[in-house]
């Protein structure tokens, strides 16, 4: 047992919500509209959230910052990132933004609501949105764009349009993330992208992200858990690559993975 399946962290994560949530709604407008990003790499970005519902930390740039961080430090101008699980295209215009007019993001989302979200904020910032190719597909092991499942190492070899491979991927696919690495072997073997990757339902997922990355000879770094980042998760896990001596983010708390 860790800290976050424990008795304890259960009674801090329901009055954190408790507490946290009661200020929120008292002093915040609980209602979904477009807000601009005050802080952070999306600073200026404007964005369909509801303060109340989790999106303050979004418009304080408070959001995941160890992924912040490492988007600022490794997405570059020109960069192709692969936004695999984009949601409602947090990430994904960030990315652009910080990518600049030669970059190019591709949003994987193959959940029609969620799409809507994204493109709506896409909508909102039409200058970032040129930079940006919403992919209506579940990434997975597999290639079969026909039912709506694509690999990475398939995406960009097999399609009939010229796709980059990218330079970025971010990965948040919710227990897929096992599934995700084996369809993109071969673009590991031959030139790894910097990857970040979190991690959900247990150590085990974990373990197997881990050691796909060691098998590559690919050093990797993870976050520490805090009570903020997993107050409303039983089980998560940040990782991310750090090729060719790249250090990114992270504190005295974080492990190195590769020699720990």
């Amino acid at each position: 047992m860790t800290y976050r399946t424990s008795a304890l962290f259960k009674l801090w994560a329901k009055l954190y919500e408790f507490c946290w949530g009661g200020v929120k709604r008292m002093i915040l407008p609980n209602k979904a509209s477009v807000y601009r990003i005050l802080r952070g790499p999306g600073r200026g970005i404007r964005f369909l959230t509801n303060p109340v519902s989790g999106g303050t930390r979004i418009l304080l740039g408070l959001y995941e910052p160890d992924l912040m961080r490492w988007l600022s430090k490794v997405v570059k101008p020109g960069s192709v990132v692969y936004d695999i699980g984009s949601f409602d295209g947090h990430e994904a215009l960030i990315a652009a933004k910080l990518a600049g007019p030669n970059g190019l993001v591709f949003a994987f989302e193959p959940d029609e609501s969620a799409r809507r979200q994204l493109q709506a904020n896409l909508d909102f910032n039409p200058e970032l949105a040129k930079r940006i190719r919403i992919e209506p597909f579940l990434v997975g092991n597999r290639h079969d764009p026909a039912h709506g499942i694509v690999s990475i190492d398939g995406f960009y070899q097999k399609s009939d349009r010229p796709i980059p491979p990218p330079d970025i991927v971010k990965m948040d696919v919710e227990g897929a993330e096992c599934e995700v690495l084996e369809g993109m072997e071969e673009l590991a073997t031959r030139h790894c992208p910097q990857t970040f990757i979190e991690c959900h339902l247990g150590p085990h997922i974990e373990e197997t992200v881990r050691n796909f990355f060691s098998r590559h000879n690919i050093p990797t770094e993870r976050s520490s858990s805090s009570f903020f980042e997993v107050s409303r998760q039983g089980y998560n896990a940040w990782i991310w690559t750090t090729m060719n001596d790249f250090i990114v983010g992270g504190t005295a708390a974080d492990i190195i993975i590769n020699g720990e």
